[in-house]
C-alpha cells in the first residue's frame, strides 16, 4: 500500500515538473527554422517570403520593424504582420498586438492590441498568452484589471517556459493576486524556475529578498550563500490582500512594451 502511494506521488511530481518546458524548446517549436533564417542575407529572406514562407515573412517583418539589415519601415512591417495575423498565425497575431500596444507602424491602441493578444493566446502561443495576461492584470485595453483571468494565462504561458510569466506568478503568490492565497514558498518556487531557465535577474532578486527576510528557506543552487542573519519577519504578520487593493503598477508611468521578435 505504502509502495503504491509512493509511486503515485513520484509520478505526480515528475508530471508537474515536466509540465514546465524549456523556453528554448518552446522557441524551436514555434520557430523551427528561425536560426537559419536569421543568419542568411535579407534578399534571400525576401525571396522566401515572396514564395509564401511564413517564417521568412515573420523574420522579414521583424527586420523591417527594427531596421535590422534592412531599412527600417514600421508601416510595411505592420501590414505584413496584419496579413499573416488574418491568416490565423498566432506568432503574427502576437506581433500585431505588440504593434498596436507600442504604436509601431500604426496608432497606439490597447483595446485592439489586447484582442490580438487574446487570439494569439487562444492559438497556444506563449508570448501571446503572457501579453494577454499582462494586459488583463494591468487593466490595459479593458475597463478594469482582471487578475483572476490573468492568472490562468500566466499559468499557461509558464508551462511553456515563458520566464516573465513565471516571474509574474511568483509575484502573484506574494501579493495574493487573482484569488491566490499568499504563499511565499510557492512564490519562491516560481522565482527559481524563472531564474533557472534564462538568468532572470528580477526573479533572482525577488527570491533573495524572500530568503533574507526569512519568508522562505535558502536551498542548494540558490544564488549566493545562506544568510548569516535573517530578519525573520513573521509570515503571520501578513494578512490576505483586501479585494480591490490598488496595484502600485497601475499607473501611466509604468508601461512596458512587448518585444518585436
Amino acid at each position: 500500500m505504502l509502495r503504491n502511494m509512493f509511486l503515485i506521488i513520484t509520478v505526480l511530481l515528475v508530471a508537474n515538473c515536466a509540465a514546465v518546458k524549456d523556453p528554448e524548446m518552446t522557441r524551436k517549436f514555434w520557430y523551427p527554422n528561425a536560426d537559419e533564417l536569421r543568419s542568411i542575407d535579407t534578399k534571400i529572406v525576401q525571396n522566401q517570403a515572396l514564395n509564401g514562407n511564413t517564417e521568412a515573412s515573420l523574420i522579414l517583418g521583424m527586420r523591417m520593424a527594427n531596421g535590422d539589415r534592412i531599412e527600417r519601415n514600421p508601416n510595411k512591417a505592420f501590414l505584413l504582420f496584419q496579413s499573416l495575423a488574418n491568416e490565423n498565425d498566432p506568432r503574427a497575431q502576437y506581433l500585431l498586438g505588440a504593434s498596436y500596444t507600442s504604436g509601431m507602424g500604426t496608432k497606439q491602441n490597447d483595446q485592439i492590441a489586447i484582442k490580438w493578444f487574446k487570439k494569439s493566446a487562444l492559438n497556444g502561443y506563449d508570448k501571446g498568452q503572457y501579453w494577454y495576461a499582462h494586459m488583463l492584470s494591468r487593466g490595459r485595453g479593458v475597463k478594469t484589471p482582471n487578475w483572476e483571468e490573468a492568472i490562468k494565462w500566466f499559468m499557461k504561458a509558464s508551462r511553456q517556459g515563458h520566464t516573465n510569466a513565471q516571474l509574474s506568478l511568483g509575484e502573484a503568490y506574494e501579493q495574493c493576486r487573482g484569488g491566490l492565497v499568499r504563499n511565499f514558498d510557492k512564490a519562491a518556487k516560481w522565482y527559481r524556475i524563472a531564474d533557472s531557465y534564462t538568468d532572470n535577474m528580477l526573479a533572482r532578486y525577488n527570491l533573495r529578498r524572500l530568503i533574507d527576510l526569512g519568508l522562505t528557506d535558502w536551498k542548494d543552487g540558490d544564488d549566493g550563500k545562506p544568510p548569516e542573519k535573517i530578519l525573520d519577519i513573521s509570515k503571520e504578520s501578513f494578512v490576505p490582500c483586501p479585494k480591490g487593493i490598488k496595484d502600485p503598477f497601475l499607473t501611466d508611468n509604468f508601461k512596458i512594451k512587448p518585444i518585436l521578435g
